[in-house]
């Protein structure tokens, strides 16, 4: 970026920011805003450094960390020894937690959708079916950590191309 930065650079740089915090805040989502930055400094620049390719593989990052949410979510329920209904209850659980105005909605929305799933129709006791709302929590942990090296990642590859 040259000095002084153009308003396209100086409104990228506040997306990235953005889009990194939003990994943080379940209410932002972290990659998407750091495509959409891309996007509107592409829209000011016709597309210069950052071509159509470039935001292509933004947006397959992003869905990429998107989709690894849910994928995660129900990896971990099932390794912990959650159901098929488990894991539906804890994505269920996931989504809904989403919406919670709450801290830590999503984690709560998934364990408590796996726990009850696994209680309900799997008839399984509260020890076993806790264990699989756990692995709901570890998947959406990890979901979590990976979707903050995406948006590290994509953020360098948006500054590399400068």
């Amino acid at each position: 970026m040259s000095w002084p930065p153009s308003l396209a650079d100086l409104l990228l740089v506040i997306f990235l920011v953005l889009g990194i915090f939003g990994t943080f805040l379940p209410v932002l989502p972290g990659p998407s805003i750091i495509v959409v930055g891309a996007v509107i400094h592409g829209l000011i620049t016709d597309f210069q450094p950052i071509t159509m390719f470039h935001f292509m593989v933004l947006t397959l990052c992003a869905l990429a960390a998107w989709g690894s949410q849910y994928i995660l979510t129900a990896l971990g329920a099932h390794h912990f020894g959650g159901s098929q209904k488990g894991i539906w209850g804890a994505t269920i659980g996931l989504v809904i937690g989403f919406f919670l105005p709450i801290a830590g909605g999503m984690l709560i929305g998934a364990f408590i959708g796996g726990l009850l799933c696994e209680l309900s129709f799997e008839q399984k006791e509260l020890r076993a079916a806790a264990k699989s709302g756990a692995g709901a929590v570890a998947g959406i942990i990890s979901s979590f950590v990976l979707e903050l090296m995406i948006s590290i990642g994509m953020v360098y590859y948006i500054i590399r191309l400068f």
